[in-house]
């Protein structure tokens, strides 16, 4: 039943994604001059992660539930809930930098999906529910169609 529900999920994300087309918003909301557009974008190319951007903040995401995961695995659950913390700091900053324009509703709808998801994932996390494997799977699929429809 599980790997029924993930292929469902993965299938309406892919749908959503395809439905949904290639938007891009702006990448931040403060004024950079040419030269700190210009870093940004080549540390954007070069190590995503790093980048202060929504996009990097998008990598930051998936890594944290990635070592949550990792974590999970070897039942540390405080590290969990750590990298699970962390994912909801990025997911917040990058809410805070997307624009409300009608170009990034559907980054912005995914990114408070995420949010909630991650909220869920935390709270599983917190009462060591064994939910919470499955939730980080969700979690990361989640991310995954988030860089699809971001175009990463």
């Amino acid at each position: 039943m599980n790997r029924k529900f993930m292929g469902m999920v993965l299938a309406l994300s892919l749908l959503s994604v395809i439905y949904a087309g290639c938007s891009k918003g702006s990448t931040d909301s403060k004024p950079m001059n040419a030269e700190q557009v210009k870093a940004q974008g080549e540390l954007e190319k070069k190590a995503p992660h790093l980048a202060q951007t929504v996009r990097g903040n998008v990598e930051r995401m998936g890594l944290a539930v990635q070592a949550a995961n990792d974590a999970y695995k070897q039942t540390k659950w405080a590290d969990v809930t750590t990298q699970l913390n962390t994912t909801l700091k990025e997911v917040n900053s990058a809410l805070a930098d997307t624009p409300e324009k009608k170009k990034t509703t559907t980054i912005r709808q995914m990114f408070e999906e995420i949010k909630g998801l991650t909220e869920n994932t935390l709270k599983s996390a917190e009462g060591r529910d064994k939910a919470t494997e499955w939730q980080l799977t969700q979690l990361q699929t989640a991310i995954n169609a988030l860089k699809v429809q971001m175009g990463s």
